[in-house]
């Protein structure tokens, strides 16, 4: 399980890995590759209508 809660201080509109609590605040989201711990809240339905993939 990854440690990592998803956001920098150097960037706090960001959010990398992370799809829950506090990060559904960020402005651009992130996910670096498909593991399921970098995945945790992607199914959230508040971030289903955010989120756009390139």
């Amino acid at each position: 399980m990854s440690s990592f809660e998803g956001q920098m201080a150097e960037y706090p509109t960001i959010s990398i890995d992370r799809f829950d609590r506090e990060n559904l605040r960020a402005r651009a989201y992130f996910l670096s590759h498909c593991h399921k711990d970098h995945m945790k809240g992607l199914r959230a339905p508040t971030l289903k209508r955010r989120l756009e993939c390139r």
